[in-house]
């Protein structure tokens, strides 16, 4: 497989032309580098992404006064993009492929839009609401565990009892359902793959793949890099990013975000 060098933001100038293999993960890396999308939404984009009044993201809002579901999914999608417009962008200035950085933030994108995904694919409001509810619980106690770390204070109690009111006034959530009751990521990521298919990785399998390098895991970097013989020193050899690996990751984390937007602008009425 092709390794760790870009010449001009393309693989096309470093693949012989006689690799068929090579230059086939050549031409995916690219067109996946070319779907990664720019940072800044354009004022058209912009628009879609507000719900229409009386569309079911709309209506979902209404009943999700402490964050409303279509700011919650917006903020996953904005995360994911940030980060793959930075994936992009250092692609695109840098232009070499570091062997495990590019992971860490392709893990990033790819936990923010399944976390939109999983909000917006309940089958029923209270279902989708309930989500709601849990996810703003969550974000509470990541709140005070940041605020303890930094000496600061911060008391969740209020937030907490709103949670509980609205959970007790939407129809069809159990009054004693526990909001601290979050599902893993990778419970999330499971029950996401059910909704979209995703090839030659999964969503959870690209999501495990980045996590591997981001916990700094020696054999998952061995296992997804190249290795690559040092000039001039028989026995020494080293790690380089392997762009197939890369590519894959990418590919899930881009049709995601995709599959995110999508949902978004369908909810809101913009189907």
């Amino acid at each position: 497989m092709p390794t760790g060098s870009m010449h001009d933001g393309s693989l096309a100038d470093v693949i012989e032309p006689d690799d068929d293999i090579n230059a086939r993960v050549a031409r995916q890396f690219d067109r996946v580098v070319g779907r990664l999308g720019q940072r800044d939404l354009t004022p058209e984009e912009a628009r879609l992404n507000d719900p229409l009044p009386g569309s079911p993201l709309a209506v979902d809002d209404s009943k999700t006064s402490f964050d409303p579901i279509s700011f919650q999914a917006h903020f996953y999608l904005t995360v994911a993009q940030d980060h793959l417009s930075t994936i992009r962008e250092f692609l695109e200035e840098v232009g070499r492929i570091p062997p495990t950085s590019l992971y860490s933030i392709t893990r990033s994108a790819i936990e923010s839009a399944a976390y939109g995904i999983w909000l917006l694919s309940g089958g029923t409001r209270a279902k989708r609401v309930k989500r709601s509810l849990l996810l703003s619980y969550d974000a509470q106690w990541s709140v005070v565990d940041i605020a303890r770390a930094t000496g600061s204070e911060f008391d969740p109690t209020l937030a907490y009892t709103e949670l509980e009111q609205i959970k007790r006034a939407t129809k069809g959530i159990d009054n004693g359902a526990d909001l601290s009751s979050m599902p893993t990521i990778s419970d999330i990521l499971r029950e996401v793959d059910r909704y979209v298919a995703i090839e030659p990785a999964s969503g959870l399998d690209a999501w495990r793949i980045c996590s591997g390098i981001t916990h700094a895991n020696r054999w998952v970097a061995n296992a997804i890099s190249e290795s690559v013989a040092v000039p001039g020193r028989a026995t020494e050899q080293r790690m380089e990013a392997s762009f197939a690996m890369l590519t894959t990751v990418l590919i899930a984390a881009v049709e995601l975000r995709d599959q995110l937007r999508k949902r978004i602008r369908e909810a809101g009425g913009h189907g």
